[in-house]
């Protein structure tokens, strides 16, 4: 399996992870326990989502109008799938790289997100099971870096 460097890594590990609730805006990192996203589950009725983006793919800067259309289709293919879906963002907290809109798909199983992940070409996803607890999920493509 190609692998991603420690650097990118180190960088997906420190992102900032929002989600875009009516009148609030949840952040959560990799690894530490979210109450909030709990929270969406119990009124999603759900057990387990996934934070996808389909901008930048394989970590390459892609330009904005290549961007907004992959994660349009994104949108389109996880609506076919019948799942709710929340808008939100990963955020550098450096301010290295840019912000890349972003989705928490409420319901996915990991294997439907992976799907997905590789579909559009990302490195990784943030998955979150019934835990509560988000984890890094590589997609085995590898980056330029």
């Amino acid at each position: 399996m190609p692998k991603i460097s420690d650097a990118l890594l180190a960088h997906y590990k420190a992102a900032h992870y929002q989600v875009f609730v009516p009148g609030d805006v949840l952040v959560f990192h990799i690894d530490a326990y979210s109450a909030a996203l709990l929270e969406q589950y119990a009124h999603f009725g759900v057990t387990s989502s996934a934070f996808l983006s389909a901008y930048n793919p394989r970590s390459r800067l892609t330009a904005d109008a290549v961007n907004a259309a992959n994660q349009a289709s994104l949108v389109a293919e996880v609506e076919k799938l019948g799942l709710p879906w929340i808008a939100g963002a990963a955020i550098d907290p450096v301010g290295q790289w840019p912000v890349e809109p972003s989705l928490l798909v409420l319901g996915i199983s990991c294997a439907k997100a992976m799907n997905l992940v590789r579909k559009f070409e990302q490195n990784a996803c943030v998955f979150i099971g019934a835990s509560g607890i988000p984890e890094l999920l590589l997609s085995g493509l590898s980056s330029t870096e």
